[in-house]
């Protein structure tokens, strides 16, 4: 028997790798419910046929087809026509974008119901790609990744995006700060206030990175930014009541913990909650002169802008 030249058996050799590279991405974009399977279809029996298989490429039956092939591929097809009617709605150019949402939301449940987290995962990309800046889609979506998806890199970008859309959502950054301190990122990438005090208790570390002016400096930082947009919100209250009660309980000092309260009554003065919360600290520390002082300060201030009014 006469032997193959290597160089023309080397040439064979690699134009059989290729066949089988190119039959796989064929099986496996038949696998995938898309709208144009039938096409991808056609496609895949034409090129079987130039491979020297015997196929009917005018129809799209599935004889000579592989079992696997063909059962994927049926999957797929019942897959894309149970969501054929909520494709079209999303598509409709006369839905309101309150419609519109609502169908995204339905297809959202019924994709999640279905259990695959990648399929849910790029619907919700599609939906943000079309309400960019809706705080309940985002809010969803990272609490839907926080209970399912749980990788690192893929949660910290949609919480990068989603703060960055929304930055006026306090449960995104709340969320978004548990979620980096959970993947255990450094405390420069982390700047949470709560990891941080966290990690101070329990590792004991109270010099250098984990120093607790790192925490004071996050709170300023935080603070600064959403002040006004978070202004006479029960959210600024309850970040600046947690930066003054560690303040107090973590530096063991009172007076930053009262310039803390100060720093909020110029900004939400009007806010009773804010003036009640600054009080009862100063009650639970036992400074009762102090608190009275506040109260007598905060209702002077009030009967004179009622004079100015």
């Amino acid at each position: 028997m006469t032997s193959i030249p290597r160089p023309l058996l080397l040439v064979l050799q690699e134009k059989e790798k290729q066949v089988l590279r190119i039959r796989s991405i064929f099986h496996r974009q038949l696998s995938v419910p898309l709208a144009n399977s039938s096409a991808t279809l056609l496609a895949y029996k034409s090129w079987e046929v130039e491979q020297g298989a015997v196929l009917d490429v005018e129809s799209s039956n599935l004889d000579g087809i592989s079992s696997n092939v063909a059962s994927a591929y049926q999957k797929a097809l019942e897959m894309c026509n149970a969501r054929a009617h909520v494709e079209e709605q999303i598509s409709r150019q006369d839905l309101s974008d309150s419609e519109k949402f609502q169908q995204y939301m339905i297809y959202l449940k019924y994709e999640q119901s279905s259990g695959d987290p990648g399929r849910v995962q790029l619907l919700y990309e599609r939906a943000i790609t079309d309400f960019t800046v809706s705080s309940d889609l985002w809010l969803d979506y990272t609490r839907y990744l926080d209970k399912t998806l749980k990788v690192g890199n893929v949660v910290r970008d949609v919480y990068s995006r989603a703060t960055k859309n929304c930055p006026w959502v306090g449960k995104l950054w709340v969320r978004s700060l548990l979620s980096l301190e959970h993947g255990r990122v450094s405390e420069e990438e982390i700047s949470t206030v709560d990891g941080l005090r966290r990690r101070i208790l329990f590792s004991g570390e109270v010099e250098g990175a984990l120093d607790y002016s790192f925490i004071t400096e996050t709170f300023q930082r935080a603070s600064d930014y959403l002040s006004e947009q978070m202004k006479n919100t029960n959210g600024l209250l309850r970040l600046y009541a947690y930066w003054a009660r560690l303040e107090q309980s973590m530096g063991k000092d009172t007076v930053s913990a009262r310039s803390v309260w100060e720093r909020l009554l110029k900004i939400s003065g009007t806010m009773l909650e804010a003036r009640q919360s600054y009080i009862s600290m100063e009650i639970e520390l036992g400074h009762i002169n102090e608190a009275r002082s506040i109260d007598k300060r905060c209702y002077r201030e009030d009967l004179q802008a009622q004079v100015q009014r």
